[in-house]
């Protein structure tokens, strides 16, 4: 099957900005020449964290990108023509403003001043009013002066008749909003010959409004028009930088763009140039490589920064399916690649696998989709198409890694976690230049150890050991450093939660479920403190809440804090939570388990192994003690009446899962005999 080769040419961009409105870009506009901007220009820099540009459209280029060794995309100045105007886009306001971080920065600016002055009026307006983070440049208007250009700020909404005497725009990072009619009244004035500025930093905008998208970023709506958006990414660059900020020396025309089209025709390039041995010209080539991770990391980036409705990302997928149906060896799941010999090649095709799989939804339908385009089979497809999950294994996983992840990933409770990937890096090698497998949710990477090879005792000496498989744990561990950072962390009152506890604990080791590991270590990591409980929970949950009776028994209050609040997180505010038990041949076997809670809604009590105990709590939820109390008070008013049976009985025909009693994970008969049973042995 042939894949298509992609002309440069894009169709209509168009999105939702206020009312609905589609901007058709200026058509057959010829590649401009961007070199008068950085002729005798040596290097620019932002004095910050600079990002990339992403642009849609053969009238683009790219202006100032990172050099070999910096992270890729990393065009960072791009211009075209519009109509009869220019647009200059910037990835940080810092590379336009007054920043003299890199000594060739004003020298930059006033050329590309000079270059948009297209209609030689000479009279140059920033924008303000829309929360613009650059809203005057003194220094080079200074500069600029003696030749007679005047700079002036306006402090108004963008019109018609304010634009009338304007030739440059610069519109320096704004956050407020641009109504539908200035994003048009811009357009129009630089398709009749305007130039205009426009500087973004898209990782800060999104980084400082959660759950928006740089779709949403203002300076993105009023790129609207022109086919620009800025990527979420930091370029950075390990031989050239200023005070950590990254120097741009790779000027127009070597400058590489970074986008879909530019990607896709690398990508054509290299497989026709090498129909039948990329993967060991991977090793000797460092050009092609080099061009093959590149395309490949652009491609990346547009699908973790592009909004769903962009044409790109439906672009991202018929091209990957097509590309590993017509180069199976390379793309294909159908084989491991040598990751001693061929290590690119190995994390190649894993990055355009993960890739393919973030491009669109990852429906169940498209799941197969994705499985047939990848020639997937047997357990890795069964993987995917169960849990939605890829596995970058270089196909060397075995049947039980892959047994004990898709159960994992099955038993804890999916709102837990977004979960794209599971890699084993131990089977890719070593790459000559690294590549990432990061993708727009996320991804974990695991042991390699065989499944019932080793094991471990995960509790410490003043409890009863407990083995489990070490494959099996590790796994946990990771999976739970995305519940951590999925759920705990977005939720105002878990995450304050988890810093309490912390704090109650300070660097007392016993005051840590996980005292083997130590106190002052989760004070200078306190993001392994919630996955670290996971590895006693995974093992025994029982046992977890044994330990921490057991060290309340002795005066330590924070393990049973910390086991309630590991309960609270698995409950998801339910009246039940999950325990676990692992053993050393990978097995996982889960159980709900009852709790109740008080009037603020916080757990206080729960059972362990059969046994019921209540839980006092102190002003900030953390355990002060507890004491035995009756399973089988069902409506918990206090001592066992018949009308607990009465309640139970009402509750298992309701199907309530609170009627779960033996806790096996479906409501029975047995439920109610077990229930009975415990009635009548009493308190």
């Amino acid at each position: 099957m042939s894949f298509r080769v992609v002309c440069a040419t894009r169709g209509l961009l168009s999105v939702a900005v206020g009312a609905a409105l589609c901007f058709i870009p200026a058509a057959a506009e010829a590649q401009l020449d961007a070199s008068p901007i950085v002729q005798g220009v040596g290097g620019i820099c932002s004095g910050g964290n600079t990002g990339s540009v992403y642009v849609t459209g053969s009238e683009w280029v790219a202006v100032a990108s990172g050099d070999d060794d910096a992270s890729f995309p990393s065009a960072v100045v791009v211009a075209r023509a519009y109509g009869a105007g220019k647009v200059l886009a910037l990835g940080h306001d810092g590379l336009f403003g007054e920043s003299t971080a890199c000594i060739d920065n004003p020298l930059f600016r006033t050329k590309a001043i000079r270059w948009l002055n297209g209609s030689g009026g000479k009279r140059v307006v920033l924008t303000a009013g829309h929360g613009e983070f650059v809203t005057a440049l003194p220094t080079l208007a200074a500069s600029l002066a003696p030749e007679g250009y005047v700079f002036t700020t306006a402090v108004t909404q963008v019109t018609s008749g304010g634009l009338a005497n304007t030739d440059v725009l610069i519109v320096g990072n704004a956050w407020g909003t641009f109504t539908p009619s200035e994003v048009e009244t811009v357009r129009a004035w630089v398709y009749s010959g305007g130039g205009l500025v426009l500087s973004g930093l898209g990782w800060s905008w999104v980084g400082y409004h959660p759950g928006q998208t740089v779709a949403t970023y203002p300076m993105a709506v009023l790129g609207v028009p022109y086919g620009v958006l800025w990527n979420t990414d930091v370029v950075d660059d390990p031989t050239n930088s200023v005070g950590g900020s990254a120097v741009f020396h790779v000027f127009y025309p070597n400058a590489e763009l970074g986008n879909v089209a530019a990607a896709e025709v690398a990508l054509n390039a290299a497989h026709a140039a090498h129909p039948n041995d990329l993967t060991p010209s991977f090793q000797t080539d460092a050009a092609l490589r080099r061009s093959v991770e590149h395309a490949h990391a652009a491609l990346a980036l547009a699908v973790t920064t592009l909004p769903l409705s962009h044409a790109d990302r439906q672009e991202i997928d018929t091209y990957l399916s097509g590309l590993a149906q017509a180069h199976p060896a390379s793309y294909g799941r159908g084989n491991s690649i040598s990751q001693v010999s061929y290590p690119t090649a190995t994390w190649i095709r894993e990055r355009a696998q993960r890739t393919l799989a973030d491009a669109l939804p990852l429906s169940a339908s498209r799941r197969a989709l994705v499985a047939d385009a990848l020639g997937m089979s047997g357990p890795r497809r069964d993987f995917l198409l169960s849990t939605g999950t890829v596995l970058a294994d270089n196909n060397l996983a075995d049947g039980p890694q892959i047994a004990v992840l898709k159960n994992l990933l099955t038993v804890v409770p999916n709102a837990l976690y977004d979960l794209r990937q599971v890699s084993m890096r131990d089977f890719l090698g070593t790459s000559p230049e690294p590549i990432s497998l990061g993708g727009a949710s996320y991804s974990v990477n695991v042991f390699s150890d065989r499944v019932g090879t080793i094991t471990e005792n995960e509790f410490p000496s003043d409890s009863l050991p407990v083995q489990i498989d070490i494959f099996l744990v590790a796994a946990a561990h990771e999976l739970n450093h995305i519940v951590d950072a999925y759920t705990v962390a977005p939720s105002p009152a878990l995450s304050a939660q988890r810093t309490r506890l912390l704090s109650q604990a300070g660097t007392t080791d016993l005051e840590y479920l996980r005292s083997t590991v130590g106190g002052a270590y989760f004070q200078s990591n306190p993001q392994e403190f919630f996955a670290s409980i996971s590895n006693e929970w995974f093992a025994d949950s029982d046992a977890v809440f044994e330990l921490a009776l057991n060290r309340m028994n002795q005066g330590h209050r924070g393990p049973l804090s910390q086991a309630l609040f590991f309960a609270e997180v698995y409950s998801q505010g339910n009246g039940q939570t999950w325990f676990y038990r692992g053993t050393i041949s990978g097995s996982l076997t889960p159980k709900r388990v009852q709790v109740r809670r008080d009037a603020q809604g916080r757990i206080v009590w729960i059972v362990v192994r059969g046994h019921a105990y209540r839980v006092s709590l102190d002003a900030n939820g953390l355990a002060t003690g507890y004491s035995p109390d009756c399973v089988a008070d069902f409506n918990g008013v206090g001592g066992l009446t018949v009308q607990d049976i009465f309640d139970f009985i009402g509750a298992w025909f309701a199907g309530d899962l609170r009627t779960d009693f033996n806790g096996v994970n479906s409501i029975t008969a047995q439920d109610i005999f077990d229930f009975l049973s415990a009635w009548f042995s009493g308190c």
